[in-house]
């Protein structure tokens, strides 16, 4: 360019003039609020412009934990908790500095807990009935605790991190609803409701202790005796299996514990030698069963499995005590075996290192009457015994020191004076439990071989109350294994009432010596049963005992009604009766109802003379 002044232009000038361009910010686009659920992804895709065309970059100022956005203005985020709002601020901006912002609310709805309830359909009475919980949450709530609701009117608070609960339903029985509630930061939720039966519990076992004299078992109910059997016709195996090493078959008998929940099972002879050993309980309605149903062997719940338990029995103890098992009727001595007329013997066993030696005798006094405890063929003479048979009823306590030992073996150390009570109930049983042995001042435990009491008539098979030719039969069955035992007592070993000569086996041999004494032949290995006449008296004196007794207040006398003759048969004393013949050991009557000999031989062995000339006390009755 020139300047003028007006007269002159001055020299050309050059200016150079530079013209920069203007930056524009980058733009976004409007961004609303948004609403989702608890848990729930939220992804937008932010939409950014820039009239220069500048790389556009995308950030967050101001975001919730967990968000995030991309180059391509892709912002993520999932919700964590709500009732809850969440403000965002998004900033886009370009490399000359250029930026803008948009903000927006993310707004959080509150999701309930999915919970989880379940358990089996049905829970048993008495047991513990588990609930497993979950619970699932698509936020960041924390279950605190959980209420179980069990519908029997109970409830049961555990943590909130539990995975099962339990309940017993003591008394309640049939549908149940059981409902949990869940507590979380955001109130208390409702779970799922679980319908269950509660049913009785079946029969199971509840406890099994084993011993060198047999077992016990125990049942969680009471259990029906009646169809329960070791023995029988036949050679199928009875309802209790037990088998020892080798699989060798224990023979025993069984005893009822009286609260109808438990029985005992005594080995036959001595005790039970070392080993292992497996015992199978029978379930079925003909075996082990209750008013809840047979038994549950496996205790799962269902009925119909057997019980099968494995145990072992270590060495025998060096020193034992041992009482025999017998089987004898009510009016009977007990004088075991029969032919010693010594007593019911204790034995004691040992290595020959006993002085002192004490210990006690426990029976029950109704099924079995000791009167006296007297020194054993084997006790010397020199020996102190001492005997309390005045304390308490049906416990006997012995006390025995002798200065030097006692000879080892097997020694006869005692002989009990004892009969069976006339009003004993016939097939009752008892154990004589030995119990409480002290020995040279020490305890002895497992030095007790106990022995078993059965109120019947010794050779009586059929349980009839009267030697006849059907016990003669059966045994000869039995002896020849057409069965294995009696049926009249299939629950006690055929042993204690049928080996008459006591060789550990029932043989024809025992059969015969039966059949003398059914023919009438006294026989010292079998006892005589009680005279009619001594059955009749005995009953005389219990009415008399009853007689004088005042009844207590408010009570009717006692109706002079005798129903405790059990052991033979006996007149009837309240009506008219026909005479009666008292032969032997048996009763024949002129009607020949069950005569000792059979009927078709009654006139020809015994009016005619023709049997062999016996000694015989007999008596004719007239009412």
């Amino acid at each position: 360019y020139v300047a003028n002044d007006g007269e002159l232009d001055s020299a050309l000038a050059t200016v150079t003039i530079t013209v920069r361009a203007v930056n524009s910010d980058p733009q976004l686009a409007q961004v609303d609020d948004v609403s989702l659920d608890e848990g729930q992804a939220l992804v937008l895709d932010l939409v950014a412009t820039d009239d220069d065309g500048d790389t556009i970059r995308y950030s967050l100022d101001l975001a919730p934990d967990g968000a995030a956005i991309d180059d391509q203005g892709r912002l993520t985020w999932t919700a964590t908790d709500g009732d809850d709002a969440y403000a965002f601020t998004v900033r886009v901006s370009d490399d000359f500095g250029g930026s803008s912002t948009r903000s927006f609310t993310a707004n959080v709805r509150n999701v309930a807990p999915t919970l989880g309830l379940a358990g089996p359909a049905v829970a048993h009475q008495g047991q513990a009935y588990t609930v497993l919980l979950a619970h699932q949450d698509p936020g960041d709530d924390t279950v605190r605790e959980w209420v179980i609701d069990w519908g029997d009117g109970s409830e049961s608070i555990v943590a909130g991190d539990a995975t099962q609960a339990s309940h017993v339903y003591d008394t309640r029985l049939g549908t149940t609803r059981i409902q949990a509630l869940a507590r979380d930061e955001d109130g208390n939720w409702s779970g799922p409701m679980l319908d269950i039966e509660v049913v009785a519990l079946p029969l199971q076992v509840a406890s099994f202790a084993s011993s060198q004299s047999g077992f016990s078992v125990r049942f969680n109910q009471v259990f029906d005796p009646g169809p329960i059997n070791l023995y029988g016709a036949g050679r199928l195996p009875g309802d209790i299996l037990v088998q020892g090493p080798g699989g060798a078959l224990v023979e025993g008998s069984l005893v009822f514990d009286d609260d109808g929940q438990g029985l005992r099972f005594l080995k036959t002879g001595a005790g039970l030698a070392a080993g292992d050993y497996t015992v199978t309980l029978r379930s079925g309605a003909s075996a082990f069963t209750s008013s809840r149903g047979d038994l549950d062997g496996n205790a799962d719940g269902s009925t119909g499995d057997d019980y099968v338990h494995a145990f072992s029995i270590g060495a025998a103890a060096p020193t034992t005590l041992s009482l025999p098992d017998f089987m004898r009727g009510p009016g009977q001595a007990v004088h075991v075996p029969s032919a010693t007329a010594g007593g019911l013997p204790l034995t004691l066993s040992s290595p020959g290192d006993v002085q002192d030696l004490q210990f006690e005798i426990h029976y029950d006094p109704a099924l079995l009457d000791i009167s006296a405890v007297l020194a054993g063929n084997d006790l010397p003479a020199s020996a102190t015994l001492t005997v309390d048979l005045a304390g308490t009823p049906g416990v006997v306590r012995v006390t025995i020191h002798n200065d030097s030992p006692l000879a080892a073996g097997n020694l006869q150390l005692l002989n009990l004076t004892a009969m069976v009570p006339f009003d004993a109930p016939a097939q009752a049983r008892q154990v004589l439990d030995i119990r409480n042995v002290v020995i040279n001042g020490d305890a002895a435990p497992g030095a007790d071989d106990d022995g078993l009491q059965v109120v019947g008539y010794f050779g009586d098979v059929n349980g009839n109350n009267v030697y006849d030719i059907e016990d003669v039969q059966l045994i000869q069955r039995m002896a020849i294994r057409y069965s294995t035992g009696f049926a009249a007592w299939d629950d006690i070993s055929p042993l204690i009432m049928a080996d008459i000569d006591g060789n550990g086996y029932v043989t024809t041999r025992d059969a015969s010596w039966l059949y003398q004494a059914v023919a009438g032949y006294a026989n010292p290995l079998i006892p005589a049963m009680p005279s009619a006449e001594a059955i009749a008296q005995a009953a005389a004196q219990r009415d008399a005992q009853a007689a004088s007794t005042p009844a207590p207040a408010g009570e009717e006398p006692a109706d002079d009604t005798d129903t405790a003759t059990t052991g033979s048969q006996a007149p009837d004393t309240d009506g008219p009766s026909t005479p009666q013949v008292r032969f032997n050991s048996g009763l024949l009557d002129f009607g020949i109802g069950a005569p000792v000999n059979q009927a078709d031989n009654w006139q020809v062995s015994w009016v005619g003379g023709s049997s062999k000339p016996a000694g015989n006390d007999w008596k004719v009755i007239l009412p």
